[in-house]
């Protein structure tokens, strides 16, 4: 992960990701525009996880125009699905319209769900 950072250091993106432990995650992704003075367009959002494990209802989403130095907050929802008490990870991609190398990713090791692993 490291080397992709400073790979890519010098984008002006950074992203933030906040995720709840419980049966049905808030996955909370908070996008910004570092740039001090260029705004960003035609960016999508695209969320890669085993399908048998989790259900997401927008799993690849346009993201609207990104003004600099405003933090933008997008709202999606994680349902665990296994009732074996395992987790996986989620892999989230920022691409630009049109390009299929990602401006920016993200490894999420999901949690064990409690409400499944109680169980």
């Amino acid at each position: 992960m490291e080397a992709f950072v400073n790979q890519h250091k010098a984008k002006t993106l950074k992203r933030q990701t906040v995720i709840t432990t419980m049966t049905t995650l808030k996955k909370n992704l908070h996008l910004q525009n570092t740039s001090t003075a260029r705004p960003i367009l035609g960016l999508l959002v695209c969320f890669l996880y085993e399908e048998a494990l989790y259900a997401l209802p927008r799993a690849f989403f346009k993201v609207p125009l990104l003004v600099p130095g405003l933090s933008y907050p997008l709202e999606t929802f994680v349902e665990s699905l296994s009732d074996k008490g395992i987790s996986d990870v989620i892999k989230v991609l920022v691409l630009r319209e049109g390009q299929s190398a990602p401006l920016l990713s993200a490894h999420i090791n999901m949690p064990v769900s409690e409400g499944l692993a109680a169980a």
